[in-house]
């Protein structure tokens, strides 16, 4: 049975540039991959595999009955696929438990996880443009321990529902969880120092570092070959609301569009994980010395 490598992070925090290196590594290929035919990894939130894998129509089920599904459909879905070097799996979700204590991401259909975090000043940025939403509105939402994606109406979204929590909370919960190992990538690092963090990725899912092919797939998924191909071919992940997906690819960017006030607000509320990280920028001294 192949299992599962779940890619998971808070939105828009490198998760689709990790599936597009991922992919452009295993390929080798002479050109870059298609962002739209992302063949070596699989987002399992989309309603159509839950409905094909169980034989289901989850438009007719409660978000507690699909919840309490998920960990069989994702051992169901493992038993399916034939990929003998592993799946790669997006996902959003915070690590959830089901109320008897089973996780809804199983061990037994799970190689291992890479968790992928970003400053949440720079998310909030790039989440508020995702959403077309205000900035103040999207901090309200990473302070939301209710946030999840597509709570709608389950015959109006494509998507399955998704927990995420707050910010802070989403992290901790993928980084507590001791179901199965756990690489944790800073997306800062995929930026600046993307041989040594992408080779670690790699060695962590025991695959071969390949020097050559290593440089050969960063360059195949920098940032400009992802804004040229979303600019010319589209990028069907891209929400109705976002002017685009591939905006900046940028760290630091919210020194340009935050106030200090909004900036005090999100350190005050994700101080402890944002020191673990490294991210508290230098504030009054009044602020962090009373966080």
């Amino acid at each position: 049975m192949t299992q599962i490598y779940w890619l998971a992070s808070y939105p828009k925090s490198g998760n689709t540039w990790m599936r597009i290196f991922l992919n452009n590594y295993w390929e080798n290929a002479d050109q870059p991959i298609n962002i739209n035919e992302l063949e070596r990894t699989t987002a399992l939130y989309v309603r159509d595999y839950f409905d094909e894998v169980l034989h289901i129509e989850s438009a007719l089920l409660t978000y507690a009955e699909i919840d309490a599904l998920r960990p069989v459909f994702h051992r169901t879905y493992t038993g399916l696929i034939v990929n003998i070097n592993g799946q790669f799996c997006k996902v959003h979700d915070a690590f959830e438990r089901l109320p008897d204590g089973t996780p809804m991401f199983p061990a037994d259909a799970t190689a291992g996880g890479i968790y992928i975090v970003r400053n949440p000043l720079d998310v909030v940025v790039s989440y508020a443009h995702h959403n077309a939403a205000s900035v103040e509105d999207t901090i309200d939402v990473l302070v939301d321990d209710t946030h999840a994606l597509s709570m709608f109406p389950n015959t109006q979204s494509h998507q399955l529902h998704q927990h995420l929590r707050t910010w802070s909370r989403h992290v901790e919960s993928w980084l507590e969880q001791r179901e199965f190992p756990l690489l944790v990538v800073r997306y800062e690092d995929m930026l600046l120092q993307p041989h040594e963090t992408f080779a670690a990725v790699i060695r962590f899912i025991q695959w071969e570092v390949d020097a050559v092919r290593l440089d050969k797939a960063i360059r195949f998924s920098a940032f400009d070959e992802l804004k040229q191909q979303e600019t010319k071919h589209g990028f069907h992940e891209k929400p109705k609301s976002a002017e685009s997906f591939f905006r900046k690819g940028q760290a630091g960017d919210w020194q340009n569009v935050l106030t200090q006030a909004q900036v005090e607000r999100i350190v005050s509320a994700h101080h402890a994980i944002m020191k673990r990280f490294d991210y508290l920028p230098v504030l009054n001294p009044s602020i962090n010395d009373h966080i």
